[in-house]
């Protein structure tokens, strides 16, 4: 009889702590959520720009082409290092050499008449306002065009992190302020989604530009050649936005 009343003690115990347990959940989602979404941007001046030269040579054999796009690949990366920073950087990122064929009407087939070598080159620089005249310089002294010109920032990241804080802080106040609307308060975070990216609210002109446009004789053969036009570039603004999704507990 104690071993039965024992048992059904524990059989009681075990039912009420369930049924807490559960009402507990059922009451956290009873409380509810309030989601919100929020965001700030800043527009910034770039201060870092990435341009790609493209350099080309061609020989009769691909020893002669390649040791001409050396010396012109090393003539124009001390040329372009007059217009750079210390802390500016000047690298070769691509290097091809393929065959030159001429198709022979008579005999219907190609024939091999060469090898073109082709150098891509990226510099990175701070040094903005002498941009447009290394592209010139660029030009005159070896880089057949401008394959490319991208503008940044390089405290991208300290910007988002900054950005996102203060968006996180403003969902957090519309939040707190909706729940205090209909006489609730925050009870902890669900969850928080942030995104941080950027915008370039214009674009540089005028970079596409080929050797023929900008060539123009010197009287000194070993100094760089002056360049003839300079291109017109504005780097405008890069807008960083910043928003943040996130959902709290109220009570």
């Amino acid at each position: 009889m104690k071993k039965i009343i024992a048992l059904s003690l524990f059989a009681m115990f075990v039912a009420f702590s369930s049924y807490g347990y559960c009402a507990t959940i059922d009451q956290q989602k009873e409380s509810g959520f309030i989601s919100v979404s929020a965001n700030t941007s800043e527009e910034m001046e770039p201060n870092q720009a990435v341009v790609t030269f493209a350099v080309e040579e061609q020989g009769k054999t691909m020893p002669e082409a390649n040791e001409k796009i050396n010396a012109l690949s090393t003539k124009l990366s001390e040329v372009v290092k007059i217009k750079m920073l210390e802390t500016d950087t000047i690298k070769t990122t691509n290097h091809q050499v393929k065959p030159i064929y001429r198709y022979n009407q008579r005999d219907k087939k190609q024939i091999l008449i060469g090898y073109k070598a082709t150098n891509t080159m990226v510099v990175t620089t701070k040094n903005l306002e002498q941009l447009p005249a290394m592209i010139s310089l660029a030009l005159t002294n070896g880089a057949t065009e401008v394959r490319g010109l991208n503008f940044s920032l390089t405290d991208y990241n300290a910007k988002c992190n900054e950005l996102i804080g203060e968006a996180t802080k403003r969902a957090y106040d519309n939040a707190s302020f909706i729940a205090k609307s209909v006489g609730s308060s925050l009870n902890g975070v669900k969850n928080i989604n942030a995104y941080c990216g950027t915008q370039s609210q214009s674009r540089a002109f005028g970079v596409m530009l080929k050797t023929a446009n900008a060539v123009e004789s010197t009287a000194d053969e070993d100094a760089p050649a002056a360049p003839k036009t300079v291109p017109a570039i504005e780097p405008g603004t890069i807008k960083v936005n910043a928003n943040v999704d996130a959902s709290f507990y109220v009570k």
